[in-house]
């Protein structure tokens, strides 16, 4: 009977979790066998039921569209084309976290894990979640920093919140709304400044590279929202 080790990851910021941990190829392939049939069965009867609002079937159903594929040559074509990217990551990091929604990325180095709990089966330790970390991140637009520090900025309030922002930091604003100093910084703004209505649309907005908070930030994120193939542009190579 296989044991399945599970860390804790970020603890203390709003991306905390619990993550499985795959070390070895023999793992994955189990966690294959276990949660695949399941994950990628549901994704078949959303779409026969037309539910075509749910996160993973609704990636699949445009991946298939996208490269003119049949629903089930695309499920099988997405979930091999998952496989061989945590394949890789695997081999070229030694291991691979893997959340409960599926999202996934490789171990970095020196990433530090703050807990850790091993089970029988694939089950994933239940989470102290605060308020904030429980409200429906689609409503949440906002500035990360450089440390992945987020603070949330509801639509067309961006400039007062980057104002808020350097007076909090003692930072000397010297552009108009704000908005400029913090980018200058390296903040990231994640907006959508055309439509505020569309909930499934945002854009990541830096003049600076990501830091790895950042990118840990974003990825988390966007797999809590089930965004996963925007999650996996933030995986840290």
């Amino acid at each position: 009977m296989n044991k399945w080790t599970f860390v804790l990851k970020d603890k203390g910021t709003n991306n905390q979790g619990w993550w499985l941990k795959i070390s070895n190829l023999d793992e994955l392939s189990e966690y294959y066998k276990l949660e695949n049939p399941t994950r990628y069965g549901q994704v078949l009867e959303n779409y026969l039921q037309d539910k075509h609002n749910l996160s993973l079937t609704d990636a699949i159903i445009r991946y298939s569209e996208n490269n003119n594929y049949t629903i089930l040559q695309g499920i099988k074509s997405f979930e091999l084309m998952v496989a061989e990217q945590q394949i890789d990551s695997l081999i070229k990091n030694g291991a691979i976290y893997i959340n409960k929604v599926g999202g996934y990325h490789g171990a970095y180095k020196d990433e530090p894990e703050y807990d850790e709990i091993i089970l029988d089966k694939i089950d994933f330790p239940i989470e102290q979640i605060t308020k904030k970390q429980n409200k429906n991140k689609f409503n949440e637009y906002g500035w990360l920093s450089p440390s992945g520090e987020f603070y949330e900025s509801k639509w067309g309030t961006h400039g007062s919140k980057a104002r808020e922002i350097c007076k909090l930091k003692g930072i000397n604003d010297g552009s108009i709304d704000g908005r400029d100093t913090l980018s200058n910084l390296g903040w990231v703004l994640i907006h959508n400044p055309s439509d505020p209505n569309n909930k499934t649309k945002y854009i990541v907005s830096n003049i600076k590279p990501l830091t790895k908070k950042q990118k840990d930030f974003l990825f988390g994120y966007f797999t809590d929202v089930g965004m996963y193939i925007k999650a996996n542009e933030f995986i840290e190579n």
